[in-house]
């Protein structure tokens, strides 16, 4: 029997950075995901973190606490790896009417530090631009492939990582720990996004599942230094290739690719985009979002050796750093986690499902 602290489930983007965080404080454990053949929205995630959200473009929640440990930590990463896949990269946006024009001008007046104005014209030679362009800095970009792959290529060549679809099935519970096959452990983390909705113990938290799609295109002359966000975001990801994304479906029929988003993103980019394109992919899937846009975090109440790490929706690149650091200290030490994302939040729910 082979024993560990924790046994995580899932290797996105939460799973990735809590077995990084498990790793960094010395904590055994052991990470489980299928093969790579599988759609994630991890995998087709655009990797981008902005600190500003909405149509008001005010600072997204925690910014001043998430994205400097989320840099910090990203960096460490990539030397741990011996690899390069974050960049800091400003979005330049493409306000569609005067009024969020004036919208970007009152938050600039206000103070708002990552909003600047910007200067259109070196960009009409790549775009139709109707109101100008706007600058938002402190922004970065993960090549989400390459964090993804070089992560699980540590892990294995660390003997902590086991390719296989789990089973939860074959788990054995008790208040000290769990069995899982031949491997025991004191703590089962799950990072497994939406399944989560169909799997023991979890099922009944308040997620919103929302699908997106985003088209792979190659455009060889548009400049790599910059984000694009008009009514869809183009985003540099190699070799001359773009992610121009994303929407979120809430009524959804399935998870595969609609004609009516490749039809509806292709219109508008012929009408944005001055260069010559090449469609390469067309991609979809469901994001783990949840009602109240707060992630799902913590120990189960009736079975505190499950533990959640989900949640994240759109957000998981910016939010999961810093609430991974505070989940592992929690295991290792005892120490409290955000009341907005603990579970605990959710105590009624999940003893009445228990």
């Amino acid at each position: 029997m082979r024993q560990v602290e924790c046994i995580v489930v899932g290797q996105g983007i939460a799973g990735t950075i809590m077995s990084y965080h498990l790793w960094k404080y010395k904590i055994n454990h052991i990470l489980i995901d299928q093969s790579l053949q599988h759609v994630s929205s991890s995998r087709v995630a655009s990797g981008v973190i902005n600190p500003l959200t909405g149509r008001k473009r005010i600072r997204t929640w925690m910014a001043d606490e998430l994205f400097p440990y989320a840099k910090e930590m990203y960096q460490s990463i990539e030397k741990v790896l011996g690899t390069h896949f974050f960049e800091e990269k400003d979005i330049i946006s493409f306000p569609p009417n005067p009024d969020m024009v004036l919208n970007y001008e009152n938050r600039i007046a206000s103070g708002e530090s990552f909003l600047h104005n910007d200067n259109a014209e070196q960009w009409q030679h790549y775009f139709n631009i109707a109101f100008g362009t706007k600058r938002t800095s402190s922004s970065f970009w993960l090549h989400l492939e390459t964090f993804l792959n070089d992560w699980r290529a540590f892990a294995i060549k660390h003997n902590f990582f086991k390719e296989e679809t789990f089973n939860f099935e074959e788990i054995n519970s008790t208040n000290d720990g769990v069995t899982y096959k031949d491997i025991s452990a004191k703590y089962l983390v799950l990072c497994t996004g939406i399944k989560a909705m169909n799997q023991p113990k979890f099922e009944s938290l308040p997620f919103s599942p929302n699908k997106g799609e985003v088209l792979i295109l190659k455009i060889p002359s548009l400049p790599t230094t910059h984000i694009f966000k008009g009514a869809f975001t183009l985003v540099p990801i190699k070799n001359e290739h773009w992610w121009l994304g994303s929407n979120y479906d809430n009524h959804f029929k399935d998870e595969k690719p609609t004609i009516e988003f490749k039809n509806k993103a292709l219109q508008y980019l012929q009408s944005w985009l001055k260069l010559p394109y090449t469609l390469l992919d067309h991609k979809a899937a469901v994001r783990p979002a949840t009602v109240e846009r707060r992630p799902f975090i913590g120990f189960h109440p009736t079975h505190p050796r499950w533990v959640i790490f989900n949640g994240m929706g759109t957000k998981a690149c910016s939010l999961a750093p810093y609430f991974a650091n505070q989940l592992t200290l929690a295991i290792l030490h005892g120490t409290s986690i955000l009341p907005e994302v603990d579970i605990r939040r959710f105590h009624k729910i999940l003893m009445s499902n228990s």
